[in-house]
């Protein structure tokens, strides 16, 4: 489904591209691969007291990890030498990246005692710049913030939400959470819920999930039919630009 030549394909039944594009799309070379393969792999396996001794005699780091160019090599073969090469990730919680170090090689982890009030205090620093932002975005009205936060539990939404938008002036932020609908939310349509609480112009809006519940885990559970689910591709999409 996720190539041009499978039956049923996305690209057309999802109207992903536009049709006079789905040519061109036949054409593409494709790759679908778990993210988890872009993570670097050792070429060779060394027990840890060879390493240390190899370690210790040659006076240097045994480099026995793949290089980023031999990844790929292994990872999208038929890609190699190609150009114009795009990539998509449908799951940012699967990124590999490294912590942020400073001049020192310190991460975040490693502060301690001032160094942590150090972090605090250009924390605050950055709420006074969002602050004088929003304030401009209050007294100009010409313009809305939509932050949509759609992630798995347990992945920092509550969190995120508390440290940068806590220190902001309530009246201009509001946060909306969505559940499993309930009460009045199952007499009107599922986007209805949302559009409710689109900010204004001059505001704020925070959404701790979103619209897009409703065409993920209805369809993993099953809640409601292959027909409405595919209906509501098109629906969102065009929510988005009436946005």
């Amino acid at each position: 489904m996720l190539k041009p030549n499978d039956l049923d394909s996305y690209y057309k039944s999802r109207e992903l591209v536009p049709a006079d594009m789905l040519a061109d799309i036949d054409r593409a070379k494709i790759v679908i691969t778990n993210y988890h393969a872009f993570k670097l792999r050792e070429r060779l396996e060394v027990a840890k007291g060879t390493r240390t001794a190899l370690e210790g005699w040659r006076g240097e780091k045994l480099q026995t990890l793949e290089t980023e160019g031999q990844m790929l090599q292994r990872v999208m073969p038929e890609l190699m030498g190609m150009k114009n090469i795009v990539v998509l990730n449908d799951e940012a919680h699967h990124c590999y990246r490294e912590r942020v170090r400073d001049a020192v090689g310190e991460t975040e982890a490693d502060l301690k005692g001032e160094d942590k009030d150090e972090a605090k205090n250009e924390l605050i620093e950055l709420h006074s710049r969002i602050d004088a932002l929003q304030q401009r975005l209050a007294a100009e009205h010409t313009q809305a913030l939509l932050v949509v936060l759609q992630a798995m539990d347990a992945c920092g939404k509550d969190g995120t939400i508390r440290s940068v938008f806590g220190a902001l002036n309530p009246a201009g932020v509001k946060v909306s959470s969505f559940k499993a609908p309930a009460g009045h939310e199952v007499d009107h349509d599922y986007l209805w819920r949302v559009h409710s609480v689109v900010p204004g112009r001059g505001e704020i809006g925070v959404w701790n999930r979103s619209h897009y519940e409703d065409v993920l885990v209805v369809r993993v559970k099953n809640l409601v039919s292959r027909e409405r689910w595919e209906r509501r591709y098109r629906h969102i999409r065009e929510f988005e630009r009436l946005l």
